[in-house]
C-alpha cells in the first residue's frame, strides 16, 4: 500500500472519528436541552434533532438485536423513506433561503462600507 493511500485512509478514519465525537456532543446537548423556545437558534435545533435521531436509532437496535428485523412491512417502510425525503427536501430549500437571505445581507453591508469608505464617512 503507498503512502499516499494509507494517509487517505488515515485521513478518512480521523474525519469518521471526528464526527462521531460531535454527533455524540450534539446528542447529549440535545438531550440535556429542555423543548426548543423560539428563536432559539439553528444549533439548538440541530442538537435537538439529534437527540431525537439516537432516540430512534436506539429503539430501531432494541428491535434488530431481538429479531424483530422485520416490525415495518416493506409498503410502510417506502412510505416512511418517501416522507422522509420529502422532510430532508423542506429542510435543504429552507436552509438555501436562509443561506440567500445571508448572501443579500453580506452584500447589502458590504456595499454600506463601500460607499461610507467612498464618501469619507465613518459613521
Amino acid at each position: 500500500m503507498s503512502a499516499d493511500s494509507l494517509r487517505a485512509l488515515a485521513t478518512l478514519a480521523l474525519l469518521h472519528e471526528l464526527a462521531d465525537d460531535a454527533w455524540r456532543a450534539a446528542v447529549e446537548r440535545g438531550r440535556a436541552q429542555r423543548p426548543q423556545a423560539p428563536g432559539a437558534g439553528a444549533d439548538t435545533f440541530l442538537d435537538g434533532l439529534a437527540a431525537l435521531v439516537a432516540e430512534e436509532r436506539d429503539r430501531l437496535r432494541r428491535e434488530w438485536a431481538e429479531g424483530d428485523v422485520s416490525a415495518r412491512e416493506p409498503d410502510a417502510l417506502a412510505r416512511e423513506m418517501a416522507e422522509l425525503r420529502f422532510e430532508v427536501a423542506e429542510m435543504r430549500g429552507r436552509l438555501e433561503a436562509v443561506e440567500q437571505l445571508l448572501d443579500g445581507l453580506r452584500a447589502g453591508v458590504e456595499r454600506l462600507v463601500a460607499s461610507r469608505e467612498g464618501t469619507g464617512r465613518c459613521g
